[in-house]
């Protein structure tokens, strides 16, 4: 009979902890291919790496990373810019060279036509609609008196933001934030402790912060409207990869030891756990109306561990699982309503492919600009095709599925007081 209890415990917590999972998630795939994407790791005689890529309506950026097998500090770094619309491709940035010693530090960051990326522990921009380069820093390499690296740019619109670290030798470091319109720097968070992979939108910067927590890391957020700053999440244990858009913002949580993705609603302040339970949930992206982030199976210990991408509706609270014709698509970013990711089954990194699913219909978020239509790709540079996907019926949630967890647990234990007599 306790053995009867502890089973129907045990699949009544697991309808509790799965997520509503909806019916269908239908929108457009896009092939992008490129000679400069490719993936090499047989060292013959160099390994090479496409990697860093992010994505906006109209533009693709990514860094190719070779290095010698016989030699390791033989090694190059580039920085590749794709048009989407016509699949040109240029070439912004070499490392060595006399601009840039050392190789590029991902993550790049790309909006309407300005991109931004950190080298040397400076920051620079590029200017697609004048064609030019710019330093935004110069301090990243100067006299070790003065020397603050800066790390992690983020861009949106026309500002952009980053770590700075104090000045040397301490390693605590600042966020601030620079407006390519009027040129002015300002700072965000200067108070004691390390601080990094800022985010912005509009309204709000978020970042991983660890004044009070040196160990791990908390989420705090500005406020650029009413110049103001607040923690957003001091749970224990390690919070990162924070984003915002909006009215929530979205981070990677290991409170509980199992990494988890936490959404908070800032009008109202509350925190929900949108992730599943059973499964490590790793890495969110957060634009408009979606979520969406990697899941690896929790007790899998394999080398090469099950990977999906799940997608959360913040409308509707409703997750769907991403197959676009793989079961285990690589997650490499989120723009609007367009999945960025590599498919390693077919038309891979390796193959020189990338791929945006454009989500159809996106819900509005308030405070939200409009989701503008994907751009449309030329012949011969993308391959676009319509998916639906379909999922089993809703499970974890609404009456339907209580009553068949009820008679499933009935069922359980009929058959074990059979066994047993």
């Amino acid at each position: 009979m306790k053995l009867s209890l502890y089973l129907c415990g045990a699949i009544f917590l697991l309808c509790l902890v799965t997520p509503h999972v909806a019916a269908t998630l239908s929108g457009t795939d896009i092939s992008i291919h490129s000679q400069y994407i490719t993936e090499d790791d047989s060292g013959t005689p160099n390994y090479t790496y496409s990697m860093g890529f992010a994505v906006d309506q109209e533009q693709l950026i990514w860094e190719k990373y070779t290095w010698e097998q016989a030699n390791s500090s033989n090694s190059s770094s580039i920085i590749y810019l794709m048009n989407l619309t016509d699949g040109a491709t240029q070439i912004l940035a070499t490392a060595p060279s006399q601009e840039y010693p050392s190789w590029f530090d991902p993550p790049f960051g790309i909006v309407e036509g300005c991109v931004a990326w950190s080298a040397d522990f400076n920051i620079f921009t590029y200017d697609d609609h004048e064609a030019k380069t710019y330093p935004l820093t110069t301090d990243g390499i100067a006299d070790v008196s003065i020397w603050r690296p800066n790390r992690d740019p983020f861009i949106f619109g026309d500002k952009i933001v980053w770590a700075k670290q104090k000045l040397y030798p301490s390693e605590d470091s600042d966020i601030v934030l620079y407006n390519l319109t009027d040129k002015t720097l300002r700072d965000i968070a200067t108070d004691p402790g390390k601080k990094s992979g800022p985010t912005m939108d509009d309204s709000y910067v978020v970042w991983v912060d660890k004044r009070n927590e040196p160990g791990a890391g908390d989420i705090w957020l500005f406020d650029l409207k009413n110049n103001t700053e607040s923690p957003l999440c001091t749970a224990r244990g390690l919070q990162q990869y924070p984003q915002v858009s909006g009215n929530y913002a979205v981070w990677q949580d290991l409170r509980d030891g199992t990494p988890a993705i936490y959404l908070y609603n800032l009008t109202t302040g509350t925190e929900y756990r949108i992730s599943d339970l059973t499964v490590y949930s790793a890495t969110p992206y957060l634009s408009g109306n979606y979520v969406v982030w990697e899941t690896y199976a929790l007790y899998d210990d394999t080398k090469d561990k099950t990977r999906q991408v799940m997608v959360y509706n913040i409308a509707t609270g409703e997750h769907v699982l991403f197959e676009p014709g793989t079961r285990h698509p690589i997650l490499l970013g989120l723009a609007d309503n367009r999945i960025l990711y590599a498919n390693p089954d077919n038309e891979s990194i390796n193959d020189g492919y990338v791929h945006i699913f454009a989500i159809d219909t996106p819900a509005p978020v308030q405070s939200s600009p409009e989701v503008s239509a994907p751009a449309t790709l030329q012949q011969g540079n993308s391959t676009a095709l319509t998916y639906t996907f379909s999922e089993p019926a809703p499970a974890g949630s609404g009456p339907l599925a209580a009553i068949a967890m009820v008679l499933l647990c009935i069922g359980l234990v009929t058959v074990i007081r059979k066994r047993q007599k």
